[in-house]
């Protein structure tokens, strides 16, 4: 008796999770929502539809694996909050497993976005799980720059809701960000590829768009947590790869929200305001061991040629990367003292065209040139202003990271500072390391650690 109320207890206590298979790569509803059990069409078959439907009225996490296949979303229906039609949207916890990041597809067919992960006053704290997966053409519907709610082509995030990424392409997206994240995002393996953004005010960014929704009641953050990444031939025609943003400028929210992101890859990128970030409004950023090459500012009415715009109170650290081969002014923290960018162990190649203004601090070991007159730079000792870069071509070891490597005679090589030497470098070599062979171990600048035991560079060049 006292085992059977045990039992009992535990059963009326807790929700359990319920597998769902796909079984059909056909977009079609689920015949009887709620039943616990996924069909369509009167069989067994199980549409990823029908199973995000079952799944959303089953408390508790769920997981739903999918196949190998192209799953077109033609089932169309916009401004439906059930996953009935159009995009997939998420109310409940959810695992969504893909077999392959190549080859299990989830195609938006350019008629809505792809998942929705609802959220808002009232609503729980749920987390969407993709993983193994590729998602491509997702547009919304409509795109209104004043409600942000018409944006995301590929996962809409609302207030307290988490998306979790583990090895995650998204190709082809258009019409507003690709992730509008409102709440949380936890990437890890992940890929924006040719994804465009038609919006053209400056913080909508055709990659991700992060919104901290502030008011007089609330203060909701977004984080972004990302790494292991590319970002590679995206266009805007504000933010091409990231754009942060609060709702209410002044008086500005006393917290600051944080952006992460490690051992990324920003490669071929064109923005007409700002070709990679955008960065506002008391929403800090640091950046470790990553690569910015041949990202291209296509101009504009307001632009000025940037690679980085920071402003708003917001604080953005860049270590251990390499910025080489970029258009424009590569770094401007507008305002002065008002936003600050600082830059340590870091190549930043700029452009010495006076009309293009650089602006930054600098902790040191940095390598930095060419300087114009008009750059408002704090250099210090220990950077480097000339000297032989003697860097590879662009090379990949795999499709996220890029990198431009010190080559024999290297000024880079054992030059920068160990006391801010990150673990590792982009392709997850530990650091620091004895570069030059003098028996000291010393952090290179940029995004690379020479390994002097190895003879030949692995990798592809690009």
């Amino acid at each position: 008796m006292k085992l059977f109320i045990a039992v009992l207890i535990f059963n009326t206590s807790f929700s359990f999770a319920v597998i769902f298979n796909v079984t059909t790569t056909d977009d079609l509803p689920d015949n009887m929502p709620g039943n616990g059990i996924c069909s369509v069409n009167n069989s067994s078959d199980c549409s990823l539809r029908a199973a995000i439907i079952e799944a959303n009225l089953n408390a508790g996490i769920d997981i739903i694996n999918i196949p190998n296949g192209v799953y077109q979303l033609t089932f169309v229906g916009a401004f439906e909050n059930s996953a009935v039609s159009g995009d997939l949207d998420i109310t409940d916890s959810v695992n969504i497993n893909g077999s392959d990041e190549n080859l299990t597809i989830i195609d938006g067919i350019l008629a809505d976005r792809v998942f929705h992960l609802h959220g808002g006053q009232g609503v729980n704290a749920n987390t969407l799980s993709l993983s193994n997966l590729s998602i491509i053409k997702g547009k919304p519907p409509q795109q209104t720059i004043n409600d942000f709610s018409k944006l995301g082509s590929g996962v809409f995030v609302e207030y307290d809701q988490l998306l979790e990424l583990n090895h995650v392409t998204f190709k082809e997206n258009e019409n507003g960000s690709v992730i509008l994240n409102k709440g949380g995002v936890n990437a890890d393996n992940i890929s924006f590829i040719q994804n465009q953004s038609d919006s053209s005010l400056p913080f909508i960014a055709s990659g991700i768009t992060n919104i901290h929704e502030y008011s007089e009641t609330t203060n909701v953050n977004a984080i972004l947590n990302i790494q292991n990444c590319v970002f590679k031939n995206n266009f805007s025609e504000g933010v091409a790869i990231i754009g942060s943003q609060n709702t209410r400028t002044f008086p500005l929210p006393v917290s600051h929200v944080e952006v992460f992101m490690d051992r990324c890859s920003f490669i071929g990128n064109q923005g007409h305001s700002v070709s990679v970030i955008y960065n506002d409004s008391k929403i800090d950023m640091k950046i470790y061991n990553s690569t910015f090459s041949q990202n291209i500012n296509l101009g504009g009415q307001n632009s000025s040629g940037i690679l980085f715009l920071n402003d708003g109170g917001s604080e953005i650290l860049i270590a251990n990367s390499t910025l080489y081969d970029n258009s424009g002014s590569v770094l401007l923290d507008v305002h002065g003292g008002f936003g600050f960018i600082t830059i340590q162990n870091s190549v930043i190649e700029l452009d010495d065209n006076p009309i293009f203004i650089t602006s930054f601090n600098s902790n040191g070991g940095n390598y930095i040139s060419p300087i114009n007159m008009n750059d408002r730079i704090n250099i210090q000792p220990t950077d480097l202003l000339s000297g032989d870069l003697n860097l590879s071509h662009l090379i990949t070891s795999d499709t996220r990271h890029y990198s431009l490597k010190p080559l024999p005679g290297s000024i880079l090589v054992d030059s920068a500072l160990n006391q801010n030497c990150t673990l590792h470098d982009i392709n997850g070599t530990l650091r620091p390391l004895d570069g030059d062979s003098d028996g000291i171990q010393v952090c290179d600048i940029g995004a690379v650690e020479v390994n002097p035991d190895l003879i030949f560079q692995s990798g592809f060049e690009i």
